[in-house]
């Protein structure tokens, strides 16, 4: 399955002209101009953990309007499941963890499901809205009362700062757009 070819140049050894390309399944295929052969590199799509965190949520279901949400994730902690491709996502061509060791988010109002507060990545903050959907308040033997919360946005990379100059100079090798998936589990103290 093919997808319409867009013209944005031809990768050589010298740099980029005039090439053409397509999406065919999972794979990207640059064209020549002359419409020679593609050269063939796999499109990836891949998930990413956020491992070292801390934060606080303070919510009350009769008073949703009045939660607090602060966390700080530490950079260094991401895991993509592949070492060489996590030391390229910390290096200083992305989210540059040495210099920027934590991610943060700050909520700062409720309006219903959607929330909006203070997202820091890079060194950045930018404000950002989102959807939230509450998966309700269990009570569990020996933990207590479990609340469960989760959300998916997207926010682009660029933003934030974060060019990706090395691995994404050629186009459509590296999109812009991030797709966030936010799932919360939290107990009383």
């Amino acid at each position: 399955v093919s997808a319409s070819r867009s013209n944005f140049g031809q990768v050589t050894k010298d740099g980029i002209s005039n090439l053409s390309a397509e999406r065919i399944g999972p794979w990207f295929a640059p064209f020549a101009a002359d419409d020679s052969e593609p050269f063939l590199f796999p499109i990836e799509v891949f998930e990413t953990q956020l491992r070292d965190f801390s934060g606080t949520l303070d919510y009350d279901p009769a008073h949703p309007e009045r939660a607090r949400i602060d966390v700080i994730v530490q950079t260094a902690s991401l895991d993509t499941k592949n070492e060489n491709r996590d030391k390229v996502v910390r290096s200083d061509d992305f989210l540059d963890a040495n210099r920027y060791p934590t991610l943060e988010f700050h909520l700062k109002t409720v309006d219903g499901n959607v929330v909006s507060g203070d997202l820091t990545i890079h060194g950045i903050t930018r404000r950002v809205r989102f959807p939230v959907t509450s998966h309700g308040i269990r009570e569990l033997p020996k933990i207590g009362k479990l609340a469960g919360f989760e959300t998916n946005f997207t926010i682009n990379r660029r933003d934030y700062g974060v060019l990706g100059t090395r691995w994404g100079a050629v186009p459509g090798v590296l999109g812009d757009e991030v797709e966030i998936h936010i799932l919360i589990g939290a107990t009383t103290r």
